[in-house]
């Protein structure tokens, strides 16, 4: 389903009207992600839950998690690869959600800013 980096989108992507303005990249990262703000004073803990990004784009990620997130859920994603700065996690808005396996749910986000191109580049540098 994700495009690869060379790719510019095939046919069938432009007659379905795919409204993605960003190649979307295959990955494999280790994420943890909470639906609530890290380190808000406010909380005494965040409960961090374990993901897999499974492709990503300037714009946007898709989670492979074991829970089926409503669309307009903020998820904060903390990218388990180096050399990320854990200080820097990544707010995304949940825009729609499919199963993926028995059990898995494949989450698609918006993020909240657009991604770097260092930043990108460390998923595309990451191998599982």
């Amino acid at each position: 389903m994700s495009q690869s980096a060379g790719s510019k989108g095939t046919a069938a992507d432009k007659s379905l009207g795919n409204r993605r303005a960003d190649m979307r990249h295959a990955c494999r990262v280790r994420s943890l992600f909470s639906t609530s703000r890290p380190r808000d004073e406010a909380q005494v803990e965040t409960r961090w839950n374990m993901a897999r990004i499974a492709d990503v784009s300037k714009r946007g990620i898709a989670l492979v998690v074991q829970h089926a997130y409503d669309p307009g859920t903020i998820l904060f994603v903390e990218p388990l690869v180096r050399p990320w700065d854990a200080t820097q996690e990544l707010e995304a808005r949940v825009t729609n959600v499919r199963p993926e396996s028995e059990g898995w749910w494949c989450v698609g986000c918006q993020l909240n800013r657009s991604l770097s191109s260092e930043e990108l580049k460390v998923f595309l540098e990451t191998v599982g």
